[in-house]
């Protein structure tokens, strides 16, 4: 009695989210509660695993190295805070292989205008990425890499001209 049948219900629960995001979605345009282009923005997060917190081991003088940890990467409307696509993973990790699948699945579900992400999304692979699916804003904090050089790829030393603080001020006189 206490073991449950096999894989069955384990595998319907498993892609539970990605069939009721179209739902939502529907019942969210049908309400008018997200317009027709919309702006997302792209992060990753880590998460806890474990019944105590790393910051509570910590200040309990128990650090506790965590070597593989939850990973979850979000795509979500800037205005509404839903979210669009959902992509769990496993820490620690670079960031930028997850931004074209959360994307790709993200542009399934909605029309976006434009995609803001930080500077762990930094890579010119993205904007093209961004533009190849008819997005024609990518906004993706540039990653100096430690120089003062400005970045030799199309898209990105755009993006740097537009964001660069010497720029804005003579602009705005």
């Amino acid at each position: 009695l206490h073991h449950g049948p096999k894989s069955r219900p384990t595998a319907d629960k498993k892609r539970a989210f990605d069939r009721l995001l179209p739902a939502i979605l529907r019942a969210c345009r049908k309400h008018r509660l997200i317009g027709s282009a919309l702006c997302v923005a792209i992060d990753s997060t880590c998460l806890e695993d474990h019944h105590a917190s790393r910051h509570y081991l910590h200040r309990i003088g128990r650090t506790k190295h965590y070597s593989n940890y939850p990973k979850l990467t979000l795509a979500v409307d800037v205005d509404t805070h839903l979210i669009l696509a959902a992509l769990p993973g496993r820490g620690p990790n670079n960031d930028a292989p997850y931004f074209p699948p959360v994307l790709r699945a993200a542009h399934q579900q909605v029309n976006i205008k434009q995609v803001l992400a930080d500077m762990g999304y930094d890579s010119e692979a993205h904007h093209v990425l961004c533009r190849s699916l008819g997005i024609r804003r990518s906004v993706i904090a540039v990653n100096k890499r430690g120089r003062r050089v400005w970045p030799k790829a199309k898209y990105r030393r755009q993006l740097q001209r537009c964001t660069s603080p010497r720029r804005r001020q003579s602009s705005s006189r």
